[in-house]
Order: C-alpha cells, then sequence, then structure tokens
C-alpha cells in the first residue's frame, strides 16, 4: 500500500494521488516491498524518477558508473556491490567489508580500482555525492540501459561487438 502527502484542500487530492502512483512505482522499481510506504518516505528517489530529467539522469550515471559497469561486465566483479557499501556505511572500509563479506585489503583495493577507472578520488565529497546519486540512478533504471547510454557516449554504434567477438571466440574452441 502506498500514500501520497496529506492534504488539507480538496484541490490537491489529486497530487496526492499522483504521489501515491509514484510511490507504488518507484517501489516496484527498486524491489522493495514494505506494508505501507508514504511519498514523504521516499527521499531523493522523488526526484529521480521525474520524466522530464530521465534523459538527463541517464546520462549522468552512465558517464558516472559506466567505467565501472563496463570493468565489471568483463572481470565479474562486484565494484559497484562495494561502493555502494562503503558509502552506506560512511566511508567506513571495515564496516563495509563485513557487509560484504570481504577482507578490508579486497575493499580497499576495489576502491582504488573504481579510483583508477573513473581518475577520482574517494576523498572528494562533490564525487561521493555523484557516485551515490548515480548508484540510485542505476537502482532505478538497471545495468543495461546504463551500459548502452555509456557505449553510446563512447561513439560505440555496436555495442553488441564485443559479445560477438567472445562468441565467435568460445565457437572457435568448440570446434577444436
Amino acid at each position: 500500500m502506498t500514500a501520497g502527502a496529506c492534504v488539507s484542500d480538496l484541490h490537491e487530492v489529486s497530487k496526492s494521488y499522483r504521489q501515491a502512483r509514484q510511490t507504488l512505482q518507484i517501489a516496484s522499481q527498486l524491489g522493495t516491498c514494505p506494508p505501507i510506504i508514504k511519498y514523504d518516505d521516499l527521499g531523493i528517489y522523488r526526484f529521480l524518477l521525474d520524466t522530464r530529467s530521465r534523459e538527463d539522469l541517464t546520462q549522468f550515471a552512465s558517464r558516472t558508473l559506466g567505467p565501472i559497469l563496463e570493468y565489471q561486465e568483463h572481470y565479474k566483479l562486484g565494484l559497484l556491490d562495494t561502493v555502494e557499501a562503503y558509502l552506506r556505511h560512511n566511508c567506513n572500509i571495515v564496516q563495509a567489508a563485513k557487509e560484504c563479506h570481504l577482507h578490508p585489503n579486497t575493499v580497499r583495493y576495489r576502491l582504488e580500482r573504481v579510483a583508477d577507472l573513473c581518475s577520482v578520488d574517494f576523498s572528494n565529497i562533490e564525487y561521493l555525492l555523484e557516485l551515490s546519486l548515480a548508484l540510485k540512478v542505476y537502482r532505478l533504471l538497471g545495468k543495461e540501459v546504463l551500459l548502452l547510454e555509456w557505449f553510446k557516449i563512447r561513439g560505440e554504434k555496436d555495442h553488441d561487438r564485443r559479445r560477438r567477438r567472445d562468441t565467435k571466440a568460445g565457437r572457435k574452441r568448440k570446434r577444436r
């Protein structure tokens, strides 16, 4: 069940209804299903689904997370999960390591890898804010949407080129 904002004027009921519908949409996209979720509980997610800025959001998140997503696709490391845990625990490596069931040195390595991929510094609060917002957009829109946009940004018209090459290489190995 979802609820929009409480209103005191009958003319604002339609706005509250739209908010309740948006709350339901966001909750389903995030995969959360508490018994009751209110529009006011959505926090920053309320602004992230504004359809007027969806294209800008997609480009922003793709530019921020694109190098990480591409690396993660290739090497199958949980870089984004590690970064999310790190941010969720207020940049505490030990707590992030516990959540991810990793050694703190592994978390440090992964964060260094992300910093190298994105040419950023994790001590920059502006970058941490951008990263946090991009991760929220990622959770809302999904990996495929952001990867498609990332490959478009990079100028690769056919983002499946690498997959086809890998598939061909796999077929050659099977023939041998």
